[in-house]
C-alpha cells in the first residue's frame, strides 16, 4: 500500500457533533486536502494519493484525509459504467454522507451528468466558480464551474452540512 494512503486510512473521522461545530474550517481542510491532489493523472479507480485518481475516488481519499468520512475502497466499476446501467451507485453514495444544497460552498460536491446516469464529480473551491476534478483528458484540475459545458450537465449539489 502506498505510503500516503496508508497514512490516510489510519486517520479516524471526527465527530458529528464536531464536524457541525467546525464547518468553515473543515470546508477550508477539504480544499487544502484537494488541492494536494492538482496535477495528479486520471486513473479509473486510481487510489495513489497525489499521483492518480478518477473523480470518484478523489472525493474518497479527500473527504477521508480531511477526517470527514473513513477511507474506503469503492466496488470496482468500468469507466463506461454509466452507458450499462441502471443502478445510480454514484449518487447513493455521495448520499450516504450528503445532503442535497442549492448553494454552492467551498467543500461542497457538484455532480454531473455525462451519459444516462451521474457519471462525474468534483469539488467547489470557492463560490466565484473554481472546482477541482479529475478527468480523463485533464487529469486532476482546477476548472471553472460556470462554464456552459458544467452547467448543462450539473445535476445537483450536495453538502456534509446540507
Amino acid at each position: 500500500m502506498n505510503k500516503d494512503l496508508e497514512r490516510i486510512s489510519k486517520l479516524k473521522p471526527y465527530s458529528k457533533k464536531y464536524i457541525k461545530e467546525h464547518e468553515d474550517e473543515l470546508r477550508q481542510e477539504i480544499v487544502r486536502c484537494t488541492m494536494k491532489h492538482l496535477g495528479g493523472r486520471y486513473h479509473v479507480n486510481g487510489m495513489i494519493p497525489y499521483k492518480a485518481c478518477d473523480c470518484h475516488t478523489l472525493l474518497i481519499m479527500t473527504y477521508a484525509e480531511a477526517r470527514l468520512i473513513k477511507l474506503f475502497q469503492p466496488e470496482f466499476y468500468r469507466p463506461d459504467f454509466s452507458f450499462h446501467t441502471c443502478k445510480e451507485t454514484y449518487l447513493q453514495g455521495v448520499q450516504r454522507y450528503g445532503k442535497e444544497t442549492k448553494q454552492k460552498k467551498p467543500g461542497d460536491i457538484i455532480l454531473y451528468r455525462y451519459a444516462k446516469l451521474i457519471d462525474h464529480a468534483a469539488i467547489v473551491v470557492d463560490e466565484k466558480g473554481t472546482m477541482i476534478d479529475s478527468c480523463i483528458t485533464r487529469g486532476v484540475t482546477l476548472q471553472d464551474y460556470n462554464q456552459e459545458i458544467n452547467k448543462k450537465r450539473e445535476v445537483a449539489i450536495y453538502s456534509l452540512w446540507g
